[in-house]
């Protein structure tokens, strides 16, 4: 994407599904490519200049991004035993 483009996002845990450091490193690449991101579900615009003057924006969206990745880790694991258990059942 060139500098200067916007990425709409529903939220920000839909850019990677990767660790929590493999997304801040695409978050911060992005921004720091001149990209403007923008998500939906609250409504944050991410880049340079808003990333400056409000730090704490950032760190909101690094714990979010966290949230979400342990989210879906738990959600996997759930599925995972559920289906191991329906496994054993129907031996």
């Amino acid at each position: 994407m060139p500098s200067g483009s916007v990425l709409i996002v529903e939220s920000l845990d839909r850019l990677s599904r990767e660790t929590l450091l493999v997304q801040m490193t695409l978050l911060g690449t992005l921004i720091n490519a001149g990209i403007t991101i923008v998500t939906l579900d609250n409504q944050k615009i991410l880049n340079k200049e808003t990333t400056s003057k409000d730090e704490m924006l950032l760190l909101i969206s690094v714990i979010g991004m966290l949230r979400a990745h342990d989210e879906s880790n738990h959600k996997s694991d759930r599925v995972r035993e559920a289906w191991a258990k329906q496994t054993q059942e129907n031996r």
